[in-house]
């Protein structure tokens, strides 16, 4: 299956166009993919539709992260308590980066409740499609993309591509180059996104050190939080499966930091869970900061043969790359009720595995 760019773009383009007020938004607790989605489309209305900025908002639940300050109009993204009291009726959302509404909002039936119109565009394959009036991304596993900041140049920018100013380039660099893990997640079926990377790189005139350069600097609160998951690192077999690190982060140790710090120190930690000498995949519980619900995260080694670890995450309601994917429980649950969930999942079927 292949893609008609032309034909999304012109259908994303007479959704926006007609539309008197737009919101733009992406999950809660947004990674650089997110947050490189959002500015990049908040770009293209503004700059290449030239949509005026009072019909556009970005608008995203939860709180400031400094983190993407040097991104190109990150200041202009509204951090709220919750997405669904800035909706109105007769509104255009664009969603990005997600297909969830649990995920943008803590309300989501608010959502669904009102009189608008949906955008969603997401890099990730799920087969919940129907309810968005206009949906641009893969239903199938034959298609591959990196991130939804590839997808989008694909779509909103690849025509413009000479024309394309370093702001833009930098941007959609962001996104591809923090949801590649570094382009260390790159095989045969997505390497195509290097071909992408360096059109930026060259149109932008892009030192990849200017990208790197926005993590460099962690907060000591980061550190700590960090080396708390560290602290809770353990090794397990269940069945067939192979072994498997699990980390997790008791919600008695949450109140001790602030959100900032606990979600860059939970960043921090993510590419650690599959370090561990003898695991080849690994698994993180951890409290979300605003609702208290769990969080689990699931992360394989990206290799010849690797444990398609979305197939779990799905079995709980969760989603994302075969690689790394992601569920939530209920705050209702204590710690070891979420431990015992996975466990039982482990002894109760078999791995399938990417190759």
């Amino acid at each position: 299956m292949v893609f008609d760019y032309n034909k999304y773009k012109s259908e994303f383009d007479k959704f926006t166009k007609f539309s008197q007020s737009i919101l733009i938004t992406s999950h809660i607790n947004p990674d650089g993919d997110a947050i490189s989605s959002v500015l990049s489309t908040y770009y293209y209305l503004i700059n290449i539709l030239k949509i005026p900025q009072t019909n556009v908002r970005m608008v995203i639940t939860g709180c400031y992260v400094p983190l993407w300050k040097s991104l190109s109009n990150y200041e202009k993204i509204e951090f709220v308590e919750d997405i669904a009291l800035e909706i109105a009726d007769n509104i255009l959302l664009v969603i990005l980066d997600n297909k969830e509404y649990d995920r943008i909002s803590n309300t989501p039936k608010k959502i669904k409740s009102k009189n608008i119109k949906t955008i969603c565009i997401d890099h990730h394959t799920h087969p919940n499609t129907q309810e968005f009036d206009l949906y641009i991304g893969p239903n199938s596993t034959s298609i591959n993309y990196t991130s939804t900041a590839e997808l989008l140049y694909y779509i909103l920018f690849e025509p413009y591509l000479k024309s394309l100013d370093s702001v833009i380039c930098k941007i959609l660099l962001t996104g591809i180059y923090t949801d590649t893990g570094s382009f260390r997640f790159i095989d045969k079926n997505n390497s195509k996104v290097f071909d992408v990377a360096k059109n930026l790189i060259n149109q932008g005139d892009i030192v990849v050190e200017s990208i790197v350069s926005i993590f460099d600097k962690t907060p000591l609160g980061s550190f700590q939080v960090w080396g708390l998951f560290l602290q809770n690192i353990s090794v397990h077999k269940i069945g067939k499966w192979p072994e498997f690190s699990l980390s997790f982060f008791n919600k008695s140790d949450l109140q001790k930091f602030s959100k900032q710090d606990y979600d860059e120190g939970s960043g921090l930690f993510k590419p650690y869970i599959t370090k561990v000498t003898t695991c080849s995949w690994g698994i993180v519980i951890k409290p979300v900061y605003s609702t208290s619900n769990w969080s689990i995260s699931f992360r394989a080694v990206n290799s010849n043969k690797f444990i398609k670890v979305n197939e779990i995450a799905g079995y709980f309601g969760g989603g994302g790359h075969t690689a790394a994917a992601g569920a939530q429980f209920d705050s209702s649950l204590s710690l070891e009720d979420c431990k015992n969930k996975i466990f039982e999942y482990l002894k109760s079927h078999e791995p399938i595995y990417v190759s």
